[in-house]
């Protein structure tokens, strides 16, 4: 099974490729073959090295909330 994570795009990169933070903490670098439309500043759902849809900032923030829950992202 595959978890999604929520991250924020910070920089696009060449080759249809991202760097975006996870939970405000770990940067990743990410592939946006899925959602080339994505920007800086946006929000991504990430599974697997890519990202695979955008998503608004508080479905993102209940997301993160839900997986401190269960141990899967670090408490804040």
């Amino acid at each position: 099974m595959c978890i999604a994570v929520p991250a924020q795009l910070i920089a696009l990169l060449p080759e249809a490729m991202g760097q975006v933070c996870v939970d405000g903490r770990r940067e990743e670098t990410i592939s946006l073959a899925f959602v080339p439309e994505a920007k800086p500043g946006d929000h991504l759902l990430l599974a697997t090295g890519f990202a695979i849809a955008r998503i608004e900032a508080g479905e993102a923030e209940a997301r993160a909330t839900a997986l401190r829950e269960i141990g899967y992202l670090a408490p804040r």
